[in-house]
């Protein structure tokens, strides 16, 4: 009796999972991403930062656990920060160009989320079916996720693999600290990209067009990264924010660039996303369709 029941409660979470609108609506935009014509370029922008890393960070000359430590935890770091750095506001100089190039294509692909099914009026067909609109929205910003979550752990823990071949002596005192560290980075990179992501479906469900979206999202990125960087300093990017929660956690550098309590910054972000995720509900909610 206990198994059958065990059985059925397995059975309705995976009905859940796989049949639920929501979970329908996730699969829905993964396979958007993947089929788009942008597909290629965003994996491409993931995988070179570590590519001019692999190529120009030295590895660590002596094999002590501290030595290990150090460069695995300023790699990742890096790695992240180059992603997450439009410009060079962060003061992570090399890989700034491949952060422009990826947040511009986190912007292009977010920029459709709500505004190509306004576009293509098909916004209306998924209304009438029993969908609510909250799912519509976190079905878009889950399944980008999902394919950034998919896209991230195999560049970050694949290039893990291929470190540690590389370097010599014994994989087991080391293999410990590469993991942590990437997966630190692996779940801090996770928090910009879903900021992005929220930031950008509120420019979605605001415009009736995804050009006038991606317009102002590059336009905010910029101005952010050179007027406000600029005028204010590096404090106000999201790039440093997240600089002081990796800090907290693992060694960037020598000379600490990043000053400031961790917990608030992670406090600062979340409220920044429920503050981006609350403007699209309230726009999205309001919005008449035919």
């Amino acid at each position: 009796m206990s198994w059958n029941r065990s059985e059925s409660v397995l059975q309705g979470i995976r009905g859940y999972l796989l049949d639920s609108p929501l979970s329908i609506l996730i699969q829905r935009q993964f396979r958007t991403i993947v089929v788009s014509k942008k597909f290629f370029l965003i994996v491409f922008a993931f995988i070179l930062p570590l590519a001019f890393q692999l190529l120009y960070v030295p590895a660590p000359k002596a094999k002590s656990t501290a030595d290990i430590k150090d460069f695995f935890e300023s790699f990742y770091g890096k790695y992240v920060l180059n992603l997450m750095s439009a410009l060079s506001g962060d003061k992570v100089q090399y890989g700034a160009i491949s952060g422009l190039l990826f947040q511009i294509l986190v912007i292009l692909i977010c920029s459709e989320f709500l505004a190509q099914e306004y576009e293509e009026g098909t916004i209306s067909i998924l209304l009438v079916k029993p969908v609510r609109r909250s799912e519509i929205l976190f079905g878009k910003l889950f399944g980008f996720m999902f394919f950034s979550a998919i896209l991230g752990f195999i560049t970050t823990y694949g290039y893990t693999a291929l470190l540690v071949w590389q370097m010599q002596g014994d994989v087991q005192n080391y293999i410990d600290v590469a993991l942590t560290s990437a997966t630190v980075c692996y779940f801090v990179l996770l928090l910009g990209i879903f900021t992005l992501a929220t930031f950008m479906l509120a420019l979605s469900a605001f415009f009736s067009k995804g050009l006038y979206a991606a317009l102002t999202g590059i336009l905010v990125l910029f101005a952010i990264e050179i007027f406000v960087t600029g005028i204010y300093g590096p404090e106000y990017s999201l790039s440093y924010q997240l600089g002081i929660i990796l800090e907290e956690f693992v060694i960037l550098s020598n000379t600490n660039l990043y000053k400031g309590d961790w917990l608030f910054s992670l406090v600062a972000i979340v409220l920044l996303n429920a503050f981006f995720l609350l403007f699209a509900m309230i726009n999205f909610f309001r919005r008449e369709f035919p």
